[in-house]
């Protein structure tokens, strides 16, 4: 692993791949471009490389070899496998050499991050010496892959921000968009592999301020024009605002082959299937413990513009696809403008008892139809707060995960430092995935709280389908008033698997001889299991010399299934070895199945020894 000063922002490269499609590959060559700009506001050197400009995949994947040297961040958007970067750069071609630079990769693509059971493209590089490698390890949605690419690039690298944290910002960023399902997808589908400390760039070079000297580019891009108004309120500055003035930055216009791209400096884009991919802006505003926000309202907006002739793309529903032409109106298109609401907003609840207010403002409106647009630049939002004596200081789920059907329990502690107060208690079951309510718990009152109490939720999960689940509880006021929110998670399914059978036979054999290998394991969960069987050979140092992955796909509660396969002993030393089996699933792994096997080794009399075949297994 690179130490943590090894990186530098000195000099980055960006890839874009290929794609027969034109549409298609203009997009990526269109996003190399754009992530390309970002990283030059930081890093002193950036390259931006498209392959699909080489004759052949060689003389691509030559000049990628030579261009990798040395280079502090390594930037790739296209399609991508398990061990490839398209059709150009394979597992086999590694290893890269760097030349003791450790650069940060970063691959935007499909499955590019997959780790389970296999030598992957994300192994590779981390064994050329990569400092830390980003990934997928699924098929990606293509716009939403494109549009968080360039917001990466754009939080990544400032002042305090290492490449994982910028990976957490551009997720969090997402999800506070308005997500669709395929955005939240990929939140789950992308991880970081490496210490998230890294890629912090040096404070000198990472653009931080200097005394009489103006904020960086990179604070700027990620910077939120919000002012804070208490008008006639005389208390201290820090106590919570009752409005938020909201100053939008004028959006900017991008065209590639005739479709044309808005953004807003700061901003994020929607990206719902099947409708114009448009910009918005959200703020934010954080409230201290003690109060609570019960409703934001639209008091003004003003600096209305429009325009007209401008064609956007629309977000396509196929994951793996990019954005389609804007002029192709697919049959579900609904008409009239879009999007139709003006804002909205959520609470989102913080460990220590704060609250976080997230205002999604949406100032760019797009008519497919006529190719019109209406932006609006100042908005003015009323907030009605509530502070409260009482408060949720505690709440979890009985256990994390249980089986279908079974009850599901949470406790919900109570502080209240002021006068005894009567409380209503609300719960809904949320599907953790799209958000969307399920279930709704009894009303629960609860007379005279007073100093530290608690009681238990209640929940029969009969008849719904195992998954993520959340749990969220509203403490209210006899006047329907919100006092405080809180959340639990819990997972309805367990997973499991056990390997009930493995054996390598023979236990000692003859160089060249083959050795059989058989493995059955099964699914002790409720739900259905997807994982990857491992069969491997180790020398005696311990050191892995063959090994063999198998994909088991939804194999049923109760099943077993069970696999074999041979070792060609032909090679190896008169030694001892170690057959192992284990299953990979869920994140985890099952205890792994050991077999001692032993060459034959050789007598006085130069003649060959086997002694009675015997298998250990543990």
């Amino acid at each position: 692993m690179a130490a943590l000063d090894a990186f530098s922002c000195s000099r980055a490269l960006v890839v874009s791949g290929l794609d027969s499609n034109p549409r298609k590959r203009a997009d990526f060559v269109a996003n190399a471009d754009a992530i390309g700009v970002a990283l030059a506001a930081t890093f002193s050197e950036v390259d931006v490389e498209h392959w699909s400009t080489y004759d052949t995949v060689t003389d691509a994947l030559d000049v990628f070899i030579e261009r990798v040297q040395a280079r502090h961040a390594v930037v790739y958007t296209n399609h991508g496998g398990r061990r490839n970067w398209t059709s150009v750069l394979h597992t086999g071609d590694f290893p890269l050499d760097f030349l003791g630079s450790h650069p940060l990769v970063a691959a935007f693509a499909c499955s590019t991050g997959y780790y389970q059971g296999i030598n992957s493209i994300a192994d590779t590089f981390l064994d050329s010496q990569a400092g830390g490698y980003i990934g997928s390890t699924e098929l990606a949605h293509r716009p939403t892959t494109l549009e968080a690419g360039l917001m990466f690039a754009d939080r990544w690298p400032a002042p305090g921000i290492s490449a994982a944290k910028a990976l957490r910002n551009t997720e969090r960023a997402l999800l506070s968009g308005h997500p669709s399902d395929y955005q939240r997808l990929w939140v789950l589908q992308f991880n970081l592999y490496g210490d998230p400390k890294y890629g912090l760039c040096p404070a000198a070079q990472a653009g931080q301020a200097v005394p009489g000297q103006p904020p960086s580019v990179a604070e700027a891009r990620t910077s939120a024009t919000v002012r804070m108004v208490v008008p006639g309120d005389p208390r201290p500055a820090a106590l919570p605002p009752s409005s938020l003035a909201v100053t939008v930055p004028d959006y900017q216009v991008t065209t590639t082959d005739g479709l044309d791209t808005a953004r807003i400096p700061g901003g994020l884009m929607l990206l719902e299937p099947g409708r114009p991919m448009v910009p918005i802006y959200v703020v934010t505003q954080d409230y201290p413990s003690g109060y609570t926000v019960q409703e934001v309202t639209l008091a003004s907006r003003s600096g209305m513009s429009t325009a007209t002739g401008l064609h956007l793309p629309l977000v396509t529903d196929d994951p793996t696809s990019a954005q389609e032409a804007g002029l192709s109106r697919p049959a579900h298109l609904a008409p009239g403008t879009y999007p139709e609401e003006d804002y909205s907003w959520e609470i989102d609840e913080g460990p220590d008892g704060s609250t976080t207010l997230t205002v999604r403002i949406y100032p760019f409106t797009y008519d497919a139809a006529t190719t019109d647009v209406q932006f609006f630049r100042n908005y003015t939002f009323e907030v009605r707060v509530l502070s409260s004596t009482l408060s949720i200081v505690a709440f979890s789920a009985g256990q994390h995960a249980c089986a279908q059907s079974e009850q599901v329990t949470a406790g919900l502690w109570l502080s209240n430092t002021g006068a005894p107060q009567d409380v209503v208690v609300s719960a809904v079951i949320k599907s953790a995935g799209s958000g969307e309510v399920v279930d709704r718990l009894l009303l629960r009152t609860l007379d005279a709280i007073a100093s530290l109490s608690s009681f238990e939720l209640r929940w029969d999960s009969t008849g719904f389908p195992a998954g993520d689940y959340t749990l969220a509880a509203e403490l209210k006021g006899t006047g329907g008033d919100v006092l405080d929110r809180a959340e639990a998670s819990f997972t309805l399914g367990l997973t499991g698997a056990e390997i009930v059978h493995f054996a390598a036979s023979p236990g000692q054999f003859e160089i060249g001889e083959s050795i059989a290998l058989s493995l059955t394991f099964a699914n002790t969960g409720t739900v259905p299991l997807t994982g990857a069987a491992v069969l491997q050979i180790q020398d005696s140092e311990g050191d892995p010399i063959w090994e063999l992955s198998h994909d088991v796909a939804n194999l049923a509660p109760g099943s077993s299934i069970s696999l074999s396969d041979t070792w060609d002993t032909s090679g190896a030393a008169r030694d001892e070895y170690r057959a192992l089996a284990y299953v990979l699933y869920e994140g985890t792994a099952t205890e792994p199945s050991t077999a001692i096997l032993r060459a034959c080794f050789e007598s006085r009399d130069g003649s060959l020894r086997r002694d009675k075949d015997e298998i250990f297994v543990s």
